[in-house]
């Protein structure tokens, strides 16, 4: 593993040590006591001359089984000496590191060579090895550890591994980081556990449903061994390469699953790959970008894929091209760039023949013209999308088909229509076991109850819902939309305290590290009509101004309406009855070119009044 790209949820045998706290000696002689039922003076002998550290008692202990106490004495000092010659230091990750290394070639394990290197497996893998993995090792490694189960049985019995809380066979820290140092695993033994978890990585049977279990199951248990085992794969030299770069793509693919993208991984992986190497470099440099798109890093991701467009174009590749300008529309989507997203949709339809691949432009144009107020269009691609899916049966399209119905016809005030498709979208996303899906539906269901006057007291739950799952996978523009609909909410129900906190929350989010336009315009909103009912008129007038200017840069023509219909309220508050005039008129024309005749009648209706009073 490198740098700071690491799964969460793993628990690691890290080489990095902390402070080794010792005990008293009754206490380490009690250790002593129970692992060989006594002791003697040069049993006190060895626990002091190791500090009472408890590891070291107990690998001690365990030694003092098979040999006296004496013998043993005799054998720590001699180690000690040499050390002390070799290395000229005393401390008690010393004397530590003489007590594993008594345990690793002494008398029980002086004759067990395989055991010695099962052991030097366990340590090489960060999370150690899977106990109910047990058989499919045993028959990997049968050649160089023909009875694994007696090496596992005589590890524990020198107390040089245990079992864990979630079923691994570990070490502890200093004798991992001695095995690392002292005990590397041979290049041909390395090979064998290559080939182990290549297979696990790459026999996800096809069915996605199916496939979502097997990776729950067999890669996120293990994302950190196979992590490992990838990287030193990668840099093992020719033999390995291309089967560790296969593993990496299927690796990468999996892992996607649950949030976890694997970029660090990929850029190496890019970097040992010749530009004319088309079988992986394509593939790799895509997987990168879909890395970046996933973990909403939009901006680096638009760079990625227009590269990987530029190659399959300079060989020819049109469907591959297709689909990566599909995506890059999707990117430009959530950028807030929507006449870029609508073009690159747009020239992906045209180069692309397959039936599916059209479907899933016509489903991200659709959203785009639901955000544009494009509305009659919208239905239109959607709809037929959506009729494609259902031939297809294509279960992850069409989960967001659903929302993407649901959202459209929040937007057409039709509320029942719309929390069916968005209740269904999110049933569908919770048998994949795709949580940012469900978050997505739960967040959306939030936002129609909050537009539906008798679901109003509905939309707390799945707001909070959702804003949990987001933060579960680190997802922080979800966090700071989720606040942005509670801000909204609470607004409305008069709990103006707590409606700013999650407004300011949400708008500090945006104006920090997550890119989300869109959502950014509907913070600013939110907050500057709350800062309009608290009579804080020149705040609520800076969020307006600014939240136009970025809704007038997308082409977000409800956030424009929104933005100008509330400045004409603040303005009219104010005294300034022909500034608030033009907003309401601004707002009517956005709102009109939106397709909401609701927000229009109410912009028409303030405009008439405020002209009724210049």
């Amino acid at each position: 593993m490198r740098g700071s790209d690491r799964p969460g949820s793993v628990a690691w045998a890290r080489p990095f040590l902390p402070e080794i706290k010792p005990l008293s000696l009754d206490n380490a002689m009690q250790i002593w006591d129970a692992i060989c039922d006594g002791h003697d003076d040069d049993s006190i002998r060895l626990a002091k001359a190791v500090d009472c550290v408890p590891l070291a008692v107990s690998l001690l202990a365990a030694l003092a089984r098979n040999e006296t106490s004496k013998t043993l004495w005799s054998r720590w000092c001699n180690d000690y000496t040499k050390f002390v010659k070799t290395r000229g230091s005393r401390d008690r990750l010393s004397s530590l590191d003489i007590s594993i290394g008594l345990s690793v070639h002494g008398s029980r394990l002086r004759d067990r060579p395989e055991a010695v290197l099962l052991l030097s497996i366990i340590c090489f893998l960060p999370q150690g090895m899977r106990e109910s993995r047990s058989q499919g090792f045993a028959d990997a490694f049968i050649a160089v550890v023909p009875n694994l189960q007696a090496s596992v049985a005589l590890l524990k019995q020198c107390s040089l591994i245990y079992l864990s809380e979630d079923g691994f066979l570990r070490a502890l820290s200093p004798i991992v980081h001695y095995m690392r140092a002292d005990h590397t695993v041979p290049d041909l033994v390395f090979t064998k556990l290559a080939d182990f978890y290549y297979n696990i990585v790459e026999s996800a049977p096809g069915d996605p449903h199916a496939a979502t279990a097997y990776t729950q199951e067999h890669i996120r248990a293990e994302v950190g061994n196979i992590t490992s085992v990838l990287w030193h794969g990668l840099e093992a030299g020719a033999e390995l390469l291309r089967p560790s770069l296969r593993a990496v793509l299927w690796f990468v693919q999996h892992c996607h699953r649950f949030q976890f993208y694997g970029l660090e991984l990929l850029e190496f992986a890019i970097g040992l790959v010749r530009d004319e190497d088309l079988e992986f470099k394509s593939p790799l440099l895509l997987a990168r970008a879909e890395g970046l798109y996933l973990s909403t890093h939009f901006e680096e991701a638009i760079p990625a894929f227009s590269q990987v467009c530029e190659l399959y174009r300079a060989h020819g590749d049109l469907p591959r091209e297709g689909v990566c300008l599909a995506r890059l529309g999707d990117v430009y989507y959530w950028r807030g760039e929507y006449g870029l997203a609508r073009d690159s949709l747009l020239m992906a339809m045209s180069i692309l023949e397959d039936t599916d691949a059209i479907a899933l432009c016509q489903l991200h144009l659709g959203i785009i013209y639901t955000v544009t107020g494009q509305l009659a269009q919208a239905e239109t691609l959607l709809t037929s999308a959506h009729e494609s899916f259902a031939v297809d049966q294509s279960g992850s399209c069409m989960e967001i088909c659903l929302w993407a119905l649901g959202t459209l016809h929040t937007a057409l005030y039709q509320f029942d229509r719309a929390e069916r498709e968005l209740t269904s979208s999110r049933q569908l996303s919770k048998t994949a076991g795709n949580v940012l899906n469900e978050a997505i539906c739960l967040q959306s269901l939030g936002h129609l109850f909050v537009l539906h006057p008798v679901r109003l007291h509905d939309a707390e739950e799945p707001l909070k819902r959702a804003q949990t799952l987001y933060d579960g996978i680190g997802n922080q523009r979800g966090v700071a939309e989720c606040l942005g609909r509670l801000g909204q909410l609470y607004a409305q129900t008069d709990k103006l305290d707590r409606a700013e906190d999650c407004l300011q929350s949400a708008v500090k989010l945006y104006d920090g590290n997550v890119d989300h336009p869109l959502g950014r315009v509907t913070a600013l909103n939110c907050l500057g009509t709350l800062y309009r009912v608290l009579k804080k008129y020149d705040e609520a007038r800076a969020l307006h101004v600014l939240a136009l200017r970025l809704s007038s840069g997308m082409a977000y023509a409800v956030g424009q309406g929104d933005a100008h219909l509330s400045l004409g309220k603040v303005q009219g508050h104010q005294g300034y009855l022909r500034e608030a005039a033009e907003s309401f008129r601004g707002a009517l024309n956005a709102f009109e070119r939106a397709q909401d005749p609701q927000k229009a009648w109410l912009a028409r209706e303030y405009l008439e009044g405020v002209l009724r009073r210049l």
